[in-house]
């Protein structure tokens, strides 16, 4: 029982995680109104993809746990790329970084989660699938002080 909740959360978490990056390259600076815009423009397609991956029938099996965030983690790390080409203005670098450092980090925990399956040691997944519930709160932050809340609140 508890490990479908887990997955639960899991599930909603990899919506989420890919609903916050989101992004294009571009030579011009955009100020926070245009980053937004162009993030949350995006997130709808990263939010698609996050659904397609197929979730483990059974999250106790290591294998199928691994595949599932072993996915999830190189997906986020697409959308981290594409992230990395959006220029923010000077006025919404700092909260640009503050999201993108967040993004990171939930990145890490999906290879996290995916390295602990592998190993079958369900108890360092469990402790890093309680750690990112907190993460995707701050995430969401991150995404909302922008003004990305496709990508932030409103991803769930």
């Amino acid at each position: 029982m508890q490990s479908i909740r887990r997955l639960t959360i899991v599930a909603v978490a990899v919506p989420a995680l890919a609903l916050t990056a989101c992004g294009s390259s571009s030579d011009k600076s955009l100020d926070q109104k245009a980053l937004a815009a162009k993030a949350d423009a995006i997130c709808v397609s990263y939010n698609k993809q996050a659904k397609a991956i197929a979730q483990p029938k059974n999250i106790n099996d290591p294998a199928q746990a691994a595949a599932y965030f072993q996915a999830a983690h190189d997906l986020a790390k697409k959308q981290r790329d594409e992230l990395g080409g959006l220029k923010p203005a000077d006025a919404v670098k700092t909260k640009w970084a503050a999201y993108l450092a967040a993004y990171d980090e939930g990145t890490t925990y999906f290879q996290q989660l995916a390295d602990a399956a592998k190993a079958k040691d369900q108890a360092a997944g469990q402790k890093l699938l309680t750690g990112f519930q907190t993460l995707s709160t701050k995430i969401n932050g991150a995404a909302d002080a922008v003004g990305a809340t496709t990508c932030g609140s409103k991803s769930s």
